[in-house]
């Protein structure tokens, strides 16, 4: 892949972005680095080598759907919540906050 002014230009456009002449021929040098030393990739053998999605084989462990468990007491929880008068403010359901937007 060439990298050149007009390659920069697209990018410049993609990007919403206006590069001094400076800032392009350092974007010019730092990408025909990336392209070389990415190209350096294809050389190496991957026969046999199985093709995954991430590096770790964990696999997430949820609930089942269909099993409700309760993980913390509401009450205890709610009792927490203060109002300005220094009253619980727990609504008996749910935390009561100033609203966020008018």
């Amino acid at each position: 892949m060439e990298i050149d002014d007009k390659l920069i230009s697209y990018l410049e456009t993609l990007s919403y972005i206006s590069l001094t002449e400076a800032e392009k021929a350092h974007l010019i040098t730092d990408l025909q680095s990336i392209i070389k030393n990415m190209s350096g990739l294809s050389a190496l053998d991957t026969q046999g080598v199985s093709e995954i999605s991430q590096p770790f084989s964990h696999v997430n462990s949820f609930r089942e759907d269909d099993v409700v468990v309760q993980s913390f007491e509401r009450s205890l929880i709610l009792k927490n919540a203060k109002t300005k008068n220094n009253k619980n403010n727990k609504n008996n359901e749910m935390f009561v906050v100033p609203r966020a937007w008018n």
